[in-house]
């Protein structure tokens, strides 16, 4: 009885200097060479039951930098100007976090590879000027600066590069916007843009000509405000127009919306650099260009509107019916029917979506891979945690979660936790304890 006794001690010591205790998780999860994990929330994104406080961490997967609750980080720029908008997971070393403490108290840009700021925290906002996806120049409060972090003079006014060259907005002596090559010299202004567009009908752009934002060198939004009615509630009412031309100045799409033109937004509030988006003021639907292979997207038959949720996936809608519809395949995918007029939708392949609901905790509804996951009965919302490899929270009405799902790009499961988890990237997720983080390998 003895022998077996101390046989089966023995084998108890071997499996917990092997494994360490069952059931415990290996806290000390080595992340790939050249890499950080940033665990961080954006202001622009709806609260979430969440830590609102900055963590960094090193490809040991130990803390090197804690910025505490309310800081949030708006953008992530990669070492070669590159902004990225997923703000937690992964990043290469020597990435830049443009930090904001929420609120317009101010923001700063920290460096991760010298662990220390590189734009000390000052009051204001961050508002960025880019192409394609590179910083050209931003804003912090009354501060503009270039994408090297040097001061540029008051009222500079920001450049966009087209064809190998670089534009800016000036105005002439009376006041009329052109814009002008950066050495100043005359590009295109409003009366050579009517002339050359044959433009007749109105509305037409007052006060001159702008340029707003360019596309892939080859093509630009222009535009201008006009007075739509006389006077509105004692103020001038003033609505934009724009138009995308080539970069001649030559309207491309000229039967589109006007109202605005810019990158897709996705339901994160993140830019998708592959679609533009011409939407209208007048409550008729969006139209969608797809810039990587120059088609516009076509609303399928029987729908009557679109909405871009990311990752190539549009919610099709006709009278609280709707449909996912993925653009890169020219696929339909689930159908389903909501009469809550405030349930946010969100889609995440598909065969999968969730609804958040504010109208009642029965109405919340996730479905992954077609199936209907059933929720707990003490089940208060669903919280989605956003991101290429978004999380969603299953919370009861104490705020505490009872289960978190993981999923992939494409809608399908990766893993589902019992308690929160606040990101996930790739093969890592991170959950947090009291007051310490951990990085998790899936």
């Amino acid at each position: 009885m003895k022998a077996a006794f101390k046989a089966v001690f023995v084998f108890l010591v071997f499996v917990f200097l092997l494994y360490g205790i069952p059931g415990e998780k290996d806290s000390s999860v080595k992340l790939p060479a050249g890499t950080i994990y940033v665990q961080a929330q954006k202001e622009s994104f709806p609260d979430l039951p969440l830590e609102k406080e900055v963590a960094v961490f090193d490809e040991n997967g130990s803390e090197i930098w804690r910025l505490e609750s309310p800081a949030y980080v708006e953008t992530v720029m990669l070492p070669d100007g590159t902004l990225q908008d997923q703000v937690s997971g992964l990043h290469p070393s020597g990435c830049l976090l443009f930090v904001s403490m929420g609120g317009g108290m101010g923001g700063g840009v920290w460096d991760t590879a010298t662990r220390s700021w590189i734009l000390e925290i000052q009051q204001g906002e961050f508002t960025f000027t880019e192409q394609d996806g590179i910083l050209l120049s931003f804003t912090l409060g009354d501060q503009c600066y270039d994408a090297g972090f040097r001061p540029l003079p008051e009222n500079a006014q920001p450049s966009f590069k087209i064809d190998g060259q670089s534009l800016i907005n000036t105005q002439d002596s009376s006041g009329q916007k052109y814009i002008a090559k950066a050495d100043g010299t005359y590009f295109l202004g409003f009366d050579d843009f009517i002339l050359k567009n044959e433009l007749l009908e109105a509305p037409l752009p007052q006060g001159g000509l702008e340029i707003f934002q360019t596309f892939q060198d080859r093509s630009m939004v222009v535009g201008g405000s006009y007075n739509a009615t006389t006077v509105i509630g004692g103020k001038a009412h003033w609505r934009d127009l724009r138009y995308l031309c080539d970069s001649s100045g030559n309207i491309l799409y000229r039967d589109w919306n006007r109202s605005s033109i810019g990158y897709a937004v996705d339901q994160y509030g993140e830019l998708d650099r592959r679609y533009l988006e011409f939407s209208s003021v007048d409550g008729v639907p969006s139209q969608f260009l797809d810039l990587e292979t120059g088609n516009p997207i076509t609303l399928p038959e029987g729908w009557l509107w679109l909405t871009y949720k990311g990752n190539g996936l549009f919610l099709l809608e006709n009278n609280q019916e709707y449909c996912i519809y993925d653009a890169k395949t020219h696929s339909l995918g689930l159908s389903f029917q909501t009469k809550l007029t405030r349930t946010r939708i969100f889609l995440f392949g598909k065969e999968s979506y969730a609804l958040q609901s504010r109208s009642g905790t029965k109405y919340n509804q996730l479905l992954i891979g077609k199936k209907k996951v059933e929720l707990a009965e003490d089940t208060e919302s669903l919280d989605i945690i956003p991101g290429d490899t978004p999380v969603i929270l299953e919370n009861r009405a104490d705020g505490t979660c009872s289960a978190s799902y993981i999923l992939d790009a494409e809608g399908n499961l990766l893993y589902k936790g019992d308690g929160p988890i606040l990101s996930a990237d790739s093969d890592y997720y991170i959950e947090k304890y009291d007051t310490e983080y951990k990085i998790r390998l899936r």
